[in-house]
């Protein structure tokens, strides 16, 4: 027979694992919460918009673990030997199409490289449901001139352009002045990630 002694030993043992397994399971919090898969913030949101959850008081999530972030994206579009890069509207140096069925791609701006002697080119990036349409949209308000051949050229578009599910981007060169032998455009921007 137990004595009180011997039996508040055994309840104080069997807590102490009841813990320790609950610390060693990385998707509980103390046994209260278990997330399988992915965890949404706008269901966390307090009423002063801040994502916190209850870990013994309010913890910053972000600080517990990494979330459904937003993550940084390119796309780089090219073209080698001179005879290659040329103007006219069928002129294709790469397509970027969001194949996302969710997820939108923010385009930031471009950075540019070229080689050969003194190069002179052009640069129009567009968007569209059809590739090459006649009535694409401009990326850049009118297109933005490159000729560097050493640390590369870096335009930012007037306003974060979203290329959305379903739309296709593409690079077009409106004006070859000197055509470079190696062309080297990147689109640089971000994936919103379809839980914000």
């Amino acid at each position: 027979m137990l004595d009180m002694k011997h039996l508040l030993l055994l309840v104080l043992i069997l807590f102490a694992f009841v813990v320790c397994k609950a610390q060693d399971d990385p998707q509980s919090i103390y046994g209260d919460v278990v997330i399988y898969g992915n965890l949404y913030l706008d269901s966390l949101k307090s009423e002063d918009g801040t994502h916190t959850v209850a870990v013994d008081g309010a913890v910053e999530l972000g600080t517990v673990a990494p979330l459904n972030e937003d993550t940084s994206g390119t796309y780089q579009f090219g073209a080698y030997g001179s005879s290659n890069v040329t103007t006219g509207s069928n002129v294709v140096y790469g397509i970027f199409p969001n194949t996302s069925p969710a997820d939108t791609f923010v385009a930031i701006g471009t950075r540019s490289y070229m080689t050969g002697t003194s190069p002179s080119i052009s640069i129009d990036p567009q968007k569209h449901t059809t590739l090459l349409s006649g009535s694409s949209t401009a990326l850049f308000s009118s297109a933005q001139t490159i000729t560097s051949t050493t640390t590369g050229d870096v335009d930012y578009f007037p306003a974060n352009t979203y290329l959305l599910p379903g739309e296709v981007m593409w690079l077009e060169t409106p004006t070859v002045t000197t055509a470079p032998d190696f062309l080297s455009v990147t689109v640089f921007g971000k994936w919103l990630n379809r839980a914000f």
